[in-house]
């Protein structure tokens, strides 16, 4: 009898992490999406785009992002205990600056990937 156990609880288990999972993806504000064949990896997308620094102009926050890649990404800003901004675009090889929040709104810590 303790096989059937043994299974069952197993199940249970791997169902809760499942459900967890769809719920997670279902609730982020932010969702992964796959790569194209071609497309750099993560890790080397990652390197592509980058926070340069943040900036006070008036009653807005700003960021300021640089790609050193040739590719186009989507990006958005994280911002600690606030809300994360939207996905923004950079084309390759730039340098931009993006509203990131409000006077008082924290600066954004980092950038990730929409």
């Amino acid at each position: 009898m303790s096989k059937p156990k043994r299974i069952t609880q197993a199940l249970a288990v791997a169902g809760a992490g499942l459900a967890l999972a769809v719920s997670a993806g279902a609730t982020g504000a932010h969702a992964a999406t796959a790569t194209a064949a071609g497309a750099p990896s993560a890790s080397a997308a990652a390197a592509c785009v980058s926070l340069v620094g943040t900036y006070s102009d008036g009653f807005s926050k700003y960021g300021t992002v640089r790609n050193i890649c040739s590719g186009t990404y989507s990006f958005y800003f994280v911002i600690n205990n606030w809300p994360d901004t939207g996905c923004f675009s950079i084309g390759g090889n730039q340098t931009k600056s993006y509203r990131t929040g409000g006077i008082a709104s924290p600066a954004a810590a980092r950038t990730a990937y929409c």
